[in-house]
């Protein structure tokens, strides 16, 4: 009897310590690991202009620049970390920024304009965007907006908001949509921001994520 109690105490044990190992993951019906991974996964991302800043000055000032170089400094972290810290998430996929591919001079794309919260405004162009770059999945990213605070240390905390959705180019279907938010606590760099942001995104996705 004792020997089945604390068997049984420790398979309880164990897989309260995988859950809490797990990472997080989305699923949804009708997709299993053998369609979603090894895939390509685009994401569009706004353009500087199209993102919001609770405080430009602010945030400047965290990253050392001044407050009109706000968008830009962001802009080209999106580009560069963001992309970066989702590809490490989703190893077994290849992931890629929609603007640095031949398609996007071909059938250009605005998260903020060709996207509402429903979808795309023409599942046409984006089927016409699949066929120009090979696209699997289109993760579109919008409405983000950074918020900084002040505090003893410079660089102050940091906040961000999003929504998202994930399209099926092949299908012609929104698979995933919502909102996500992020923030780290000072002292920080702007690498902590996108490895916050890219772990709330992947944990909304129904890929297989890597912690």
């Amino acid at each position: 009897m004792k020997l089945t109690r604390s068997l049984g105490l420790l398979l309880m044990i164990a897989s309260i310590v995988a859950a809490c190992g797990s990472p997080k993951q989305a699923t949804i019906e009708g997709y299993s690991s053998q369609n979603l991974n090894r895939t390509r996964v685009v994401v569009l991302l706004p353009t500087a202009g199209e993102l919001t800043f609770a405080d430009a000055e602010r945030f400047g000032a965290s990253r050392g620049v001044a407050g009109a170089s706000a968008a830009e400094t962001f802009d080209s972290e999106l580009r560069t970390m963001l992309i970066g810290e989702i590809q490490g998430r989703l190893d077994s996929n290849n992931v890629m920024s929609y603007v640095d591919m031949p398609a996007a001079g071909i059938v250009p794309l605005s998260a903020t304009r060709d996207f509402t919260a429903t979808g795309p405004a023409s599942w046409e162009t984006i089927k016409k965007a699949g066929q120009e770059g090979a696209i699997d999945y289109l993760l579109v990213v919008r409405d983000i907006r950074v918020g900084n605070t002040a505090g003893a240390d410079p660089r102050g905390d940091e906040s961000v908001t999003a929504a998202f959705s994930l399209l099926d180019v092949r299908r012609q279907a929104v698979m995933t949509a919502g909102t996500i938010s992020a923030s780290v606590n000072a002292p920080r760099t702007a690498a902590a921001t996108h490895e916050r942001i890219a772990a709330e995104l992947t944990g909304k996705l129904p890929f297989t994520v890597v912690e």
